[in-house]
Formats: structure tokens, sequence, C-alpha cells
């Protein structure tokens, strides 16, 4: 397999080391940064595909606002849950009403 860099076409394309955490956690992925000696240009590779580094920073900060997005509405729903819950437990004298007095009256006649 010949790198070669899909901007110029020369072969001087090497390993680059990561800028930011975001390219780390790729490596996870089975992807390898590389720069490109003639032109300069930094590239994500997986595989035989290339992908530009400056794309694969506005996918990844798309990507961490989706995942900060849904871990917003989480905890909204985690929320709601709790308090509809809290409100549901309730003692058993909760639903008798007794007239204003009631209890005092109790007081007095067992006296």
């Amino acid at each position: 397999m010949t790198k070669a860099c899909p901007n110029c076409g020369s072969a001087r394309v090497y390993r680059a080391r990561h800028r930011h955490l975001g390219e780390r956690a790729l490596t996870v992925l089975g992807c390898t940064m590389q720069r490109c000696h003639e032109c300069n240009e930094r590239y994500a590779r997986f595989g035989n595909s290339m992908l530009e580094a400056a794309s694969l920073s506005a996918v990844l900060k798309k990507l961490i606002l989706a995942l900060s997005m849904a871990a917003a509405v989480l905890v909204l729903m985690g929320a709601i849950l709790w308090f509809s819950h809290a409100q549901a437990v309730q003692p058993h004298d909760a639903g008798r009403v007794e007239p204003a007095g009631a209890g005092y009256r109790a007081l007095l006649i067992r006296v």
C-alpha cells in the first residue's frame, strides 16, 4: 500500500502527533494521523481512506454537541421522573380533609 497525499500527490506522508483529545480518542477506532511533508496538510487515515484534519475537527465538534445534548435530555428526564415519584409517595391521611378546628374538638372530647 503506497501512501500518497490526496492534496498534492506526494509520497512523503508520515505519521503525525495527536493535537487534541478527539484525535487521540480516534486511535481506539483504528485511526492514525498522517501529515504530508510537501504541502503540510494533516489527515486522519482509516484503513485506505483519508479524511482532512480540518473536517475531522468539525465532525468531532458536532459529535460532542450531540452527546452533550443527549446527556442534558437524560438529566432532564431523570429529574422529571424523580419529582413525579416524590409526589406520588404520600402518607395515608393525605387524602382526608378535616374541617377547621376538628383536631381541637377531638382533644376536648377525650379529656
